[in-house]
C-alpha cells in the first residue's frame, strides 16, 4: 500500500511539472511573437521602408482603383452644391409644393391616347371635374352611416377636397375613430359633422384649383439621383436646430414627403 501511495504521488507531480513546462513553452512562444513583430514595427519606420510602402501604395491608387469614385481615399473631401433658390426667406417655406409634373412628349402622347379614345367613343367630354365628382359623390351617402365599408368610401373621397376646407383632418378625427377594431357607437355628434362636411363641400367653388404657396424647386427624381450620387460619400451627419437650417428643410421637404 505504501508503494501505491508512493506512485501516486509521484504520478500528480509529474502531471504538475509537465503541465508547467507546457506553460512556459507557450509563455515562450508568446513572448518570441512579440519580439518579432517589434523588430518588425522598428524594419518599418526606416526611410527606406516607408519609401516602398508609399511607392506601392501610389500605385494601387493611380492604376488598380482610379475608376473608383469613391475610393476609401477620396472620401470626405467632395464639396456638394445643392438646388438654390434665390432671395430665399423664411415666410416662403412651402407646406405644398406638389404640381403634376409632365414632359412635353410625355403630354403629347396622352393628348394622341386621349383623340384615340374620344374617336373610338369610349370616352365623351364632359364638363364635370374631379372636385365635383368628389362633393357629387359625397352628396350620395347619408347623414348617417354605420355600415364600415360605405363610412371609409365617404372617407376616401374626402381626400380629393381636402386641401380646400380647412382643419378637415381635426374635424374628421372622430370620424377616424370609427375605423378602430372597437368603435365608438354612433352618435349625434358624428351626424353633424357629416352634415357639416357636406356643407363646406359645396362651398367649394366649381373647377377650383389649389394655388402652391412657392413654386417647385426640383422634381422627385432629381432628388432621388441627388440621393444616389451622394450614398457613395462617407459624410459626417452633424445636427443643426431648426431655426438655423430653415434652407435644407425647404430643399429637401418634397422628396421627403414622398408622393402623394
Amino acid at each position: 500500500t505504501k508503494n501505491i501511495n508512493l506512485l501516486k504521488t509521484f504520478s500528480l507531480f509529474k502531471e504538475h511539472y509537465v503541465n508547467l513546462i507546457k506553460t512556459k513553452e507557450n509563455h515562450l512562444y508568446f513572448m518570441k511573437k512579440e519580439v518579432s513583430n517589434k523588430k518588425l514595427e522598428q524594419h518599418s519606420q526606416t526611410s527606406q521602408t516607408r519609401e516602398k510602402i508609399n511607392s506601392l501604395k501610389n500605385n494601387i491608387i493611380n492604376n488598380l482603383f482610379s475608376d473608383l469614385p469613391d475610393a476609401f481615399w477620396h472620401r470626405k473631401r467632395h464639396m456638394v452644391s445643392l438646388p438654390y433658390e434665390k432671395d430665399f426667406t423664411e415666410q416662403n417655406i412651402p407646406t405644398k409644393a406638389r404640381p403634376i409634373q409632365m414632359t412635353y412628349e410625355l403630354m403629347e402622347h396622352c393628348k394622341k391616347e386621349i383623340q384615340e379614345l374620344l374617336n373610338k367613343n369610349l370616352i365623351r367630354p364632359r364638363t364635370i371635374t374631379s372636385i365635383q365628382r368628389s362633393i357629387l359623390f359625397a352628396e350620395k351617402f347619408s347623414d348617417i352611416i354605420t355600415d364600415k365599408k360605405q363610412f371609409q368610401r365617404f372617407l376616401g373621397s374626402l381626400n380629393y377636397i381636402r386641401d380646400f376646407i380647412p382643419n378637415l383632418q381635426d374635424l374628421c378625427t372622430p370620424l377616424y375613430q370609427r375605423l378602430r377594431n372597437n368603435p365608438p357607437p354612433w352618435t349625434n355628434i358624428h351626424t353633424q359633422l357629416i352634415k357639416q362636411i357636406k356643407i363646406y363641400a359645396k362651398e367649394i367653388p366649381s373647377g377650383s384649383i389649389l394655388n402652391k404657396d412657392v413654386k417647385n424647386l426640383a422634381s422627385k427624381q432629381i432628388f432621388s439621383r441627388w440621393q444616389g450620387i451622394l450614398s457613395s460619400f462617407d459624410f459626417t451627419i452633424e445636427h443643426i436646430k431648426g431655426n438655423s437650417n430653415s434652407l435644407p428643410d425647404y430643399l429637401t421637404r418634397e422628396f421627403l414627403q414622398g408622393p402623394s
